[in-house]
């Protein structure tokens, strides 16, 4: 059908003579026939022809096969804005809009070519009018059979529906923002048909009542069991009503039963939408969950009193201000922090006591709380106490509103953060004297690109050997001469150990060339640093000036091991001073449970059991993730999440955050910002505002703590509290590995490196309980080096020293599997060994016997005469069955060996009658 066709009807006052009209609705047999007497009745200048065309109400032309207008009717001329003398000759192409020309003249081409095709078709399109403006019209085209006389090979009829277009359009933009509204709404909308079944069921109905809208749609409430049945029965009145017209809108507390079998009470505000007629359309229902709501305020009378107590008994000060700051109320803490009575304090004002390079700050805060610039403030500031010292305060300040019987109150907490202060203080103090010790250490610091390329020269390498960091930074050494030629085969070497063998740490000792020309002798201690994937990333090198040390070929020993001891005597005074520091800072804390649980932590997995429960209380109002460090391993797993719809990776490396990269803290929230972190997307790759700290322990990141929050959300996290947060944690877990490093220690001799007297104790006592328990046996040799004290003083402490190295090297390196040695103290030394039956008791000490007096020692590169031990043993049970007696019985043989001789071994009671004779002789 088309919109508008051409028909004859009779006119009895006329005779034959015709009147053209416009229809909606006639069949496309009449506008075919009629548009062929037309055209023929045009083209024979027919008088009643002629006027129905001009007459029509629709735009009628003719076009020829050229698709150009032959005539058009004034209506056409009307449509377009041209004249009918403009249009004629015209290609009708050209009144449409530049971009839809070429796709509807290949159309109307085809159709006017194509005879056998369709005789006609219509299409909506937009044409431009003569003065530019745009219109929509509805446009016609049937293809009619030639008549002789006449180049017409087609008739258009055109309808302007620009209206309805653009109410299509209106009608269109209202059904999106409609359904955006409905489908995005905080709040909770219902639509209902005539008949009080569910319609639509929004996401937020959904998300607060639990039932989808596959439940409920097509169901009434009472169906669904949405409402329960004492609340079904009034909500069908009030539809009924609605219904009936009785009323359009309500507003009403109603229960709602949730799908979890809970009820929600909601506030339900609902409409009735009617036609033009005021016939019922639909209801419309918005809700809000105001559950949480009625509990509070049936709970209200109880939190009064509870608040009063709070109050009271709070560990903060919390006050009540007038506008002019005079003190109105305070509890017991505010009195403790200022030492003054509540009595005294209501005489005063905050600004009596408070220091005055902190006023003016506070007075202009203050102010703008009360203009309402800003709803609250939080500052750190200093009270006089009353006794005349400074106390530290974190204070909080708010705003009570004035209402019509009050005036405007403030509301201030205050925290006594004097401790906090303090250690803050020390903290930043021992960080200061660690980068001291750090930018004036006597080594030279050197690192190097895999392909041996300069990438750090620290300034004492500048003072080493003359070059300054710019001359050097990307240059190779060979660049610049770096390396005596005569040692390249050095660097070859050490070059092979880094990239072939792959040596985590190296030394090597050659000599280098000054920007001077001059020869400098260097000790080199190279560590390999690798990238996540297993990579060399660099080679940090420590330079030590050896050039004193190589004078003599005969000292260089010697200069190696003073060296060597200077090198471990700094580290050590550096472990030392960061042991200190992270001592003294780890019990810096804003929150009492986390100083109460991460200091008690057994290891470092409980300490980020600890973390990982503390860090969601903590940050709650905000979506977080935690990693942390992977054992050494260069990755950070994930420790934990939440608040979270998508979860970041299992896993990061250090270089996958700017955060510790840079070793600071980042916060980013601008989307185009450079620094955005790939971790960070969400499921739709999309970059919320974020911040990422990283958790420092001894100056190594071991973590990372990671907050985001939505984009349009009043609320970012206090950087402040994040980076105490982050300090505290690292701080604690590093506190945890010195511990378990110092227990190591515990159980050490320092000078020879075997177990000591407490560790040995321990041992002893385990033996013995394993050998009440099951029978086991074992023996107990006692060592003790023979004339050791005519060593110390002929030759000095030093060369005792050395000997005790020596004798515990020896008796550890020949020690087999089920031997333990100890040293004991001074000269003394002892042996526990595995041997049920006594078997291997005595092969045992004479083997090390023999082991020691042929143990070549020497001391600053010169031999020192040889030592010899005298050695005692006994065995469990057979010579002892507690360990006190055991003891004394291996201690007795060895005294035994000492009077009989030395350098040799007894065993408690075997001692011969002759041994003992001259043990007898001996003491006379």
């Amino acid at each position: 059908m088309l919109g508008g066709i051409l028909e004859w009807l009779p006119n009895p006052n006329a005779g034959h003579r015709t009147v053209l009209a416009i229809s909606g609705a006639v069949a496309i047999a009449g506008w075919s026939l009629l548009a062929f007497r037309l055209i023929r009745g045009w083209a024979l200048s027919e008088q009643r022809s002629r006027g129905a065309f001009e007459q029509a109400m629709a735009g009628i032309g003719l076009i020829d096969d050229a698709a150009q207008w032959i005539d058009v009717n004034e209506r056409m001329a009307a449509l377009t804005g041209y004249s009918v003398a403009e249009l004629r000759g015209m290609a009708l192409c050209e009144l449409l809009l530049a971009e839809e020309r070429d796709t509807h003249r290949t159309r109307l081409h085809d159709f006017l070519g194509d005879t056998r095709g369709p005789a006609e078709y219509s299409v909506e399109s937009r044409w431009q009018r003569k003065d530019g403006s745009e219109i929509w019209l509805s446009r016609h085209i049937r293809r009619v059979p030639g008549v002789k006389g006449t180049r017409a090979r087609a008739m258009m009829m055109v309808l302007d529906i620009s209206d309805r277009k653009l109410a299509e359009q209106k009608a269109l933009e209202q059904q999106s923002l409609e359904s955006f509204q409905f489908v995005h709404s905080p709040m909770a909308l219902i639509e209902w048909g005539p008949e009080m079944k569910v319609r639509r069921w929004s996401r937020q109905a959904e998300a607060i009542f639990g039932w989808t809208a596959d439940e409920v749609v097509g169901r009434t409430l009472r169906e669904a069991g949405v409402l329960p049945e004492n609340e079904s029965d009034h909500h069908e009145n009030i539809m009924r009503e609605f219904a009936a017209g009785a009323r359009d809108t309500i507003e009403s507390l109603r229960q709602v039963r949730c799908k979890n079998g809970k009820f929600a009470w909601c506030r339900w505000f609902s409409r009735a939408m009617r036609d033009a007629d005021g016939q019922l359309q639909y209801f419309f229902s918005a809700g809000i969950d105001v559950t949480e709501l009625r509990e509070a305020l049936e709970t209200v009378q109880e939190k009064e009193g509870q608040l009063r107590a709070v109050f009271e008994q709070a560990t903060v000060g919390v006050a009540l201000l007038d506008e002019q700051g005079r003190w109105l109320s305070v509890n017991q803490r505010v009195c403790e922090i200022t030492g003054y009575s509540n009595d005294e304090l209501m005489k005063l004002d905050f600004q009596t006591i408070t220091h005055p390079d902190d006023l003016q700050v506070d007075i202009e805060l203050a102010r703008q709380v009360a203009a309402g610039e800003r709803r609250s403030y939080i500052l750190e500031k200093r009270y006089f106490h009353k006794k005349g010292h400074i106390v530290w305060i974190r204070l909080h300040v708010g705003r009570i509103d004035r209402t019509a019987q009050t005036p405007m109150r403030y509301v201030s907490v205050i925290e006594d953060i004097s401790e906090r202060r303090r250690m803050e203080e020390e903290a930043a103090e021992h960080r200061r004297i660690r980068e001291f010790h750090l930018e004036n250490s006597p080594l030279g610091v050197i690192e190097w690109t895999p392909d041996l390329r300069v990438a750090y020269w620290s300034q004492r390498a500048e003072q080493m050997f003359g070059w300054k960091a710019a001359e050097v930074i990307g240059r190779h050494p060979d660049d610049f001469g770096f390396v005596d030629p005569a040692d390249h085969s050095v660097m070859d070497r050490w070059n092979h150990q880094v990239q072939i063998e792959r040596q985590d740490f190296s030394t090597s000792t050659h000599r280098n060339v000054h920007r001077d020309g001059r020869t400098v002798w260097c000790h080199w201690y190279n560590s390999i640093l690798y990238a996540p994937d297993g990579s060399i990333r660099s080679v940090y090198c420590l330079v030590d000036d050896v050039t004193d040390e190589q004078s003599a070929i005969a000292q260089l020993k010697d200069g190696q091991a003073q060296l060597e001891g200077k090198v471990e005597e700094r580290t050590r005074q550096l472990q030392e001073t960061t042991r200190r520091w992270a001592d003294r800072t780890r019990d810096l804390s804003v929150l009492a449970e986390m100083m109460s649980s991460l200091p008690a932590a057994k290891d470092v997995g409980e300490a980020n059991r600890i973390v990982a429960g503390f860090l969601p209380r903590l940050f709650r109002q905000f979506s977080g993730e935690v990693w942390i460090e992977d054992g050494g391993k260069g990755r950070f797993v994930h420790l934990a999440d939440w608040n979270l719809a998508h979860t970041g990776p299992s896993s990061i490396g250090a270089d996958d955050c700017w955060a510790m990269r840079r070793g600071q803290t980042l916060q980013v929230e601008d989307p185009r910002d450079p620094l955005l972190c790939p971790h960070t997307p969400d499921m739709h790759g999309h970059q919320a505002p974020h911040v990422c700290t990283p958790i420092i322990a001894l100056g190594e990141v071991i973590g990372l703590i990671h907050l985001r929050w939505d984009r349009t959300a009043d609320l970012t996290p206090d950087r402040t509290l994040l980076q105490s947060t982050s300090e505290q944690i690292g701080l604690a877990i590093g506190n945890v590995r010195l511990r378990e490093e110092l227990h190591r220690q515990a159980l050490r001799d320092p000078l020879t490196g075997l177990f000591n007297r407490r560790h040995f104790d321990d041992v002893l006592q385990r033996r013995f309980r394993a050998h009440q328990r099951g029978g086991e046996g074992f023996s107990l040799l006692m060592i003790d080096l023979d004339h050791f004290k005519s060593i110390n003083d002929r030759l000095g402490h030093d060369a005792g020293d050395e000997v005790l190295r020596a004798v515990g090297a020896a008796l550890l390196q020949a020690s087999r599997s089920g031997e333990s040695v100890f040293r004991l103290g001074g000269e003394e030394f002892t042996v526990l060994l595995d041997d049920p039956a006594g078997m291997y008791l005595r092969g045992t000490s004479e083997r090390i016997r023999a082991l020691i007096e042929k143990l070549p020692i020497f001391f600053r590169g010169s031999p020192l005469p040889g030592v010899t031990v005298s050695v005692g043993g006994a065995h469990c049970p057979s010579d002892a069955t507690d360990v006190g007696s055991l003891i004394r019985r291996a201690d007795q043989a060895m005294y035994d060996a000492k009077r009989t001789g030395r350098n040799r071994v007894c065993f408690a009671g075997t001692l011969s009658e002759q041994g003992r004779r001259l043990a007898v002789v001996e003491n006379r």
